[in-house]
């Protein structure tokens, strides 16, 4: 009796944990859009395209590249940097 009582103590703090966790995240991913702001240039991709050439066609001047297309990859919540023709990605504009 009392184990299955300590069960359900354990049980209920791990639940709250993981419910504190996953508002924890949210928040989190709510932030981060609040920060992007809304500025955005939808660019088609054509073939041929990658995101190193959008990037060094519609970034800003004297920028890193590199971050650019993260930045980008970031936006688009794009796992890979492939891009296919036809696909809209948004760049930030600056």
């Amino acid at each position: 009796m009392i184990k299955l009582k300590r069960k359900r103590i354990i049980l209920f703090i791990f639940l709250i944990v993981m419910i504190l966790f996953s508002i924890s995240l949210g928040y989190g991913q709510k932030v981060e859009e609040k920060k992007e702001g809304s500025s955005y240039l939808i660019v088609t991709v054509r073939e041929g395209d990658t995101l190193w050439n959008i990037a060094c066609e519609h970034g800003s001047k004297g920028k890193d590249i590199r971050s650019i297309v993260h930045k980008i990859r970031q936006i688009n919540q794009l796992e890979s940097p492939v891009v296919y023709p036809g696909q809209q990605i948004r760049i930030p504009e600056v």
